[in-house]
């Protein structure tokens, strides 16, 4: 019963953790905007950055569940047209369904997390709740290390080897000549979101490790 429940502990943080840094980035429009204005995705498409701005919008919402749709019209080097083609209608219907999933994976990672750590701290003492904190923290980063180097090494391969993965048709291969889109999402955009995610998952996971640490030496601490 122990290590079923701290099993259950561990997993259940390690996914809430992940869950939640991915919908901190996946939802912001801020961020978002800082990447349009870095790559400069109001001149390569030709949409005012007002009208990128309210199509982030829209993105965001659609993946939020807020909305069920992306249609969305704006002036796209000066005619004013629907923003996106069926193939991208139809490809972010599939995007849409791998966020219902992350979103539905957040609360019950939320929920057994906090039950299996008060369960842990009622039934087996403090000593085993921080051991599993400290597995939290431990135990992604030995995981993701051969994935984080080929992420660095190749992202393009890993990016189409994800969608080949949870993908089963290729509406995801978008024209960049064509497609608005890909055009203000390029590859460069995954990138660096793809980095400030995992940066910030192991910040968390650091916490978990120091917490765990300092956790375990105070149960150690002499009592005088």
């Amino acid at each position: 019963m122990k290590y079923l429940l701290s099993t259950i502990m561990v997993l259940s943080g390690i996914v809430m953790i992940i869950v939640l840094s991915l919908q901190i980035y996946s939802y912001n429009v801020p961020w978002y905007m800082n990447r349009m204005d870095k790559y400069e995705i109001s001149e390569y498409t030709g949409i005012d950055r007002d009208d990128i701005e309210r199509i982030c919008h829209t993105l965001a919402d659609y993946l939020k569940g807020k909305r069920q749709d992306i249609n969305i019209t704006a002036d796209v080097h000066g005619n004013s047209r629907e923003v996106f083609n069926d193939k991208e209608k139809y490809h972010m219907v599939d995007v849409r369904n791998i966020f219902d999933l992350v979103r539905s994976l957040t609360p019950v990672s939320v929920i057994l997390f906090i039950v299996c750590a008060f369960a842990s701290i009622k039934t087996f003492g403090k000593k085993t709740f921080n051991m599993g904190i400290l597995l939290i923290g431990i135990v992604p980063p030995v995981l993701v290390v051969v994935p984080v180097i080929a992420v660095l090494v190749d992202f393009h391969r890993v990016f189409t080897l994800f969608h080949e993965l949870f993908f089963t048709n290729d509406l995801w291969l978008l024209d960049p000549r064509t497609d608005i889109l890909i055009q203000m999402l390029p590859q460069p955009f995954f990138e660096s979101t793809a980095l400030l995610w995992g940066i910030t998952a192991i910040a968390l996971f650091s916490i978990c490790i120091v917490a765990g640490i300092v956790g375990l030496k105070r149960i150690k601490r002499p009592k005088h």
